[in-house]
C-alpha cells in the first residue's frame, strides 16, 4: 500500500494460506474468485480478460489483490498455469502497473518458480537469526546459479526482517552470498496490524510504515535498474 505506483499483488503461496484475507482483512471479506478461478480462465485462454474482474481492490489504495488458492489440493492446477500467466503480468507494465507476487515458501508443489526466475527483482525474505539464515543459505546457493545467466544485472536479493537480531545486513550478505536489497526493522506489534488485523499501536506505527515505505523505494530502485531485462517483481519467503 506504500508502493509508489499502482500494483497488482498475486497471492501465489501454493499452501492455500491466504494470509492477506485472514490477516489484514480479519476474515471479514467475502471472496468468491481468486487464483484458482484465474487458472480456470487460463484453460479457455482468457486470463487477461478475467484478471481485472478477479482482482480485489484494497480500499483507499492503488492496490489490487488476486487472492490465492483456497486449499493445498488446488496446487496441482498451478503447475501448467504460470507459463500462461507470465506474459499477462508483463503486459500490466504497459498500463502503468507493477506486479508483486508472494511466492510463499520455496520448494512446494505448485510454486511459481518460473515467475520467480523471470522477475525484475526476486527477493528472498528472511529474519536475521541464525536458524532463519541457515534455512535461507542453501536456497540462496541454488538461486544464485539460476540468476547467474544475466551478467551485470543484480536481479536476486534479500529482504531482511529485523536486521541486527543479531546479524547486520552486511554480515547476512556475506554469509548468504546474496546482497541485501532492503530491510524492515523488528516491530511485531506494528507488523501485526497488517498480518493479523491487530489494533494499530498508538506509538511507533508511523515510523514502522515509513520503514516499510523506504524498503519499497529501495526495491523499486533496483527494479528500475533491471527493467531492461524483465517486467515483473516477486517476493518469496525463505
Amino acid at each position: 500500500m506504500t508502493w509508489p505506483r499502482p500494483v497488482v499483488v498475486i497471492e501465489a503461496d501454493p499452501s492455500g494460506s491466504n494470509g492477506l484475507l485472514a490477516g489484514y482483512f480479519r476474515g471479514a471479506t467475502e471472496v468468491s474468485d481468486g487464483l484458482y478461478e484465474l487458472v480456470m480462465a487460463g484453460m479457455s485462454g482468457d486470463i487477461s480478460g478475467m484478471l481485472p474482474l478477479i482482482a480485489m481492490p484494497i480500499p483507499d489504495s492503488r492496490v489490487m489483490v488476486v487472492p490465492g488458492i483456497r486449499s493445498p489440493e488446488q496446487a496441482w492446477t498451478l503447475e501448467e498455469f504460470w507459463p500462461m500467466l507470465l506474459p499477462v503480468l508483463r503486459d500490466l507494465d504497459r498500463t502503468g502497473q507493477d506486479v508483486i507476487v508472494d511466492a510463499g515458501r520455496l520448494g512446494l508443489a505448485g510454486s511459481p518458480t518460473l515467475v520467480f526466475n523471470e522477475a525484475d527483482v526476486a527477493l528472498l525474505v528472511a529474519r536475521s537469526s541464525l536458524p532463519a539464515l541457515a534455512g535461507a543459505r542453501p536456497w540462496a546457493a541454488s538461486l544464485r546459479e539460476t540468476f547467474a545467466d544475466i551478467a551485470g544485472v543484480n536481479r536476486l536479493g534479500m529482504l531482511v526482517i529485523g536486521p541486527g537480531r543479531p546479524y547486520s545486513a552486511r554480515n547476512i550478505a556475506d554469509a548468504v552470498g546474496v546482497p541485501v536489497v532492503a530491510s524492515v526493522g523488528w516491530n511485531p506489534d506494528c507488523a501485526e496490524v497488517l498480518s493479523a488485523g491487530a489494533r494499530r499501536p498508538r506509538w511507533r506505527y508511523g515510523r514502522f510504515i515509513g520503514d516499510v515505505r523506504a524498503a519499497g523505494e529501495s526495491i523499486r530502485t533496483v527494479l528500475e535498474n533491471n527493467r531492461r531485462e524483465t517486467r515483473m517483481g516477486v517476493i518469496a519467503d525463505a
